[in-house]
């Protein structure tokens, strides 16, 4: 079974993930995903480079993170543009380990941890749907982030209400409290899960 999780920036969308793994599931971090196939002598940081040139590297060699994120934040155009070179491998990336962990373990749950779940229609992939909260925490939580105030008004720009996204859950795990209240909560979807297996 596969499960989709999301939540808005700064809710604790890998606290809830981590807390699942702990209860047996396989996790996909999109996130660590997307700067795998951007790695050092990757295709897609190859193809990166050839869209957006050199500048987008450190001297190091390594994509330069800030950089792009200015690149792809000045021009919705850009920002299609290097989405068209990470999510087509990252989504191979993906079926080849579901497909992996389903063959060594055909009841296996595996968590696909996406930010931009419904933004992407990623949901359409997964069985089912995890939504996590945090309220009003959310700004207290991501403004000490360092992180450039215009990028993070824009981050959050794209980003679907935490309202619509609960609308579209199957559950929802409230994480603006503390770490134990999160941890029960994650173990009544997983006790859900079991029982529709």
């Amino acid at each position: 079974m596969i499960i989709g999780l999301t939540g808005s920036m700064g809710c604790g969308k890998s606290t809830v993930a981590q807390l699942f793994t702990e209860l047996g599931a396989y996790l996909l971090d999109s996130d660590k995903l997307a700067r795998e196939v951007v790695a050092v002598g990757s295709d897609g940081l190859k193809e990166t480079v050839k869209k957006f040139g050199p500048t987008i590297l450190t001297q190091q060699g390594e994509l330069d993170r800030k950089e792009m994120g200015k690149v792809v934040s000045q021009d919705p155009e850009n920002r299609k543009a290097l989405e068209q070179i990470i999510h087509p491998r990252i989504r191979q990336i993906q079926q080849i380990r579901i497909d992996k962990w389903q063959s060594k373990d055909p009841n296996c749950i595996i968590i696909l941890d996406i930010p931009l779940l419904f933004e992407t229609e990623a949901q359409k992939r997964c069985d089912k749907v995890v939504v996590v909260s945090c309220g009003n925490q959310q700004a207290l939580r991501i403004k000490d982030r360092p992180m450039d105030p215009e990028l993070r008004k824009k981050l959050l720009a794209r980003q679907m209400p935490e309202a619509e996204k609960i609308k579209q859950a199957d559950w929802v795990v409230d994480n603006g409290g503390d770490l134990e209240n999160t941890r029960r909560q994650v173990h009544l979807v997983w006790d859900a899960l079991m029982k529709i297996m």
